[in-house]
């Protein structure tokens, strides 16, 4: 409480007319700073209190760009980034589909959508747009320009990020950009453009300046047109590194893969090998079992889905056998 009494009284003093009015007159014209600062918490439980505009509310313990939810009944402050598709969540698309061309003449990323939510630059306002056309990204025009790259020079990185952009709410005729920039950090967007929503990444070829594989994309799986070979006929019985850094972005968050084994070995025998796939070092995620039947063979093979730790995993195999070997590609992987 900030207001302050006008006269402090004595004994023996005499209660006159003005000195009446002036104690209340600095009650009445001065309501808010009798009541402001409180001197203690008020109870709001019965809800009397209208009119307050969420936009004049501050808080101490947030930040600058987050926002405020209920969260077991109680006000939590969070990130835009961790809320919205800027964290690579592709799950505030509707329809979400395209093409990759790695052709000389056309190094074109072709998009589209039904509907999807955006989220504008300073993290304050999403909205939901609904597309009435595809879009091309050409990662060769220089940026920042919509349909093209966000800078002028080439990428370093070797992973090229995609994200559809718009002019703002109401727009139904979203453009998109090209980044080498992931979605923590985000694009430089051109001028008009004030939102944003990821769409995912690829492999970048900084030998050639264009994406380095042809893909097919439907909602958060990107695919291969054509399977890539992570592991070629490869034999280990010690816990050995598979790099995955050539083929899968370093934001995918899971990986397909497929794979078989065989045996060289000129003579056969009934064996089984035991193939693990680790994680982290010395923590087996997969094991796979196969019957090796005959000399010079493949057995069956299989597919599997791992998450995308490091861009890599481990793989022993376990056999009393001679001549084992595995092979595993990779068909595609998810945000």
């Amino acid at each position: 409480m900030a207001l302050g009494r006008v006269k402090t009284w004595n004994p023996g003093d005499i209660l006159t007319a003005s000195d009446l009015n002036g104690e209340f007159n600095n009650i009445l014209n001065n309501p808010i700073s009798l009541v402001s600062p409180t001197t203690g918490a008020i109870n709001f439980n019965l809800q009397a209190h209208t009119g307050l505009l969420p936009s004049v509310i501050t808080g101490t313990s947030g930040s600058n760009n987050q926002i405020l939810f209920t969260s077991g009944g109680a006000g939590a402050a969070a990130n835009w980034k961790s809320l919205s598709g800027l964290s690579g969540d592709l799950n505030n698309f509707i329809g979400l589909n395209g093409t990759i061309s790695t052709a000389a003449a056309a190094t074109n990323a072709t998009f589209s959508f039904d509907r999807a939510v955006f989220i504008s630059t300073d993290y304050s306002i999403a909205f939901v747009c609904s597309a009435t056309s595809a879009f091309v990204i050409n990662c060769q025009t220089v940026g920042p320009s919509s349909g093209g790259k966000d800078q002028a020079g080439a990428f370093q990185s070797t992973d090229v990020h995609f994200y559809a952009i718009t002019t703002g709410a109401g727009s139904t005729a979203p453009q998109g950009i090209c980044s080498s920039q992931p979605p923590a950090v985000g694009p430089t967007l051109p001028s008009s453009y004030s939102a944003l929503a990821y769409l995912g990444a690829c492999k970048y070829s900084t030998l050639s300046s264009v994406p380095a594989f042809a893909m097919t994309m439907e909602q958060n799986t990107w695919s291969y047109n054509q399977r890539q070979l992570l592991l070629n006929s490869a034999f280990s019985s010690a816990e050995a590194t598979v790099s995955g850094v050539t083929f899968i972005p370093q934001n995918a968050r899971m990986w397909s893969g497929s794979y078989f084994q065989s045996n060289s070995a000129s003579t056969g025998i009934n064996a089984f090998i035991n193939t693990e796939f680790h994680l982290n070092t010395g923590t087996t995620y997969i094991v796979f079992q196969t019957a090796l039947i005959s000399a010079n063979g493949t057995a069956s093979g299989g597919w599997f889905t791992i998450p995308n730790v490091s861009q890599q995993f481990f793989y022993l195999i376990n056999t009393s056998a001679t001549g084992p070997a595995l092979t595993v590609l990779i068909p595609s992987y998810s945000f």
